[in-house]
């Protein structure tokens, strides 16, 4: 199976997201400016917070959704129950869709439980753990799902091969 991700832009992406979450209301152009400059790369932000990033030939497309589990991610892939979703970002990039959702108040114990959901759903899984927390990763039919748990957050991530 190809790559699902290509690191570079994976490490840019995650760097605008983090930006994007550490301000409140970001000021569009301000916030553009202030990304071009660091990544050296043709950034546009829209009012939503939607975030479209350019260069080498390649394009990615963030989006920060509000914190609800996104109705897009494929239904065998299963949600935590009884936690808050915090922040949830989905971006497309050169036949890959991904999506983060970012949990609050989770626990080690939850790694358990998440990785008895995933083999509930068919998925042969992969768990390491250790006293401060762990994760479990799945891959099948281009589908790539890790589950990492701290003491205190939670983040599921999901990428799909869209070609």
């Amino acid at each position: 199976m190809k790559k699902l991700i290509k690191p570079t832009l994976l490490l840019l992406a995650s760097a605008v997201v983090f930006f994007l979450a550490a301000c409140k209301s970001p000021n569009e152009k301000t916030g553009e400016k202030a990304l071009e400059s660091v990544t050296g790369k043709d950034i546009e932000m829209n009012e939503a917070g939607d975030v479209t990033i350019e260069g080498n030939g390649q394009r990615v497309v963030l989006n920060q959704q509000a914190n609800t589990w996104p109705a897009d991610i494929p239904s065998e892939v299963p949600q935590l129950q009884n936690l808050a979703i915090q922040r949830v970002t989905r971006s497309e990039m050169e036949g890959t869709i991904t999506w983060s959702v970012v949990y609050e108040g989770a626990s080690i114990d939850m790694l358990k439980t998440y990785n008895a959901a995933l083999k509930a759903k068919g998925f042969k899984t992969t768990l390491t753990q250790t006293p401060q927390g762990g994760n479990v990763i799945v891959e099948k039919d281009g589908l790539l799902v890790s589950c990492m748990v701290s003491q205190k957050a939670c983040m599921i991530s999901v990428q799909q091969q869209t070609k």
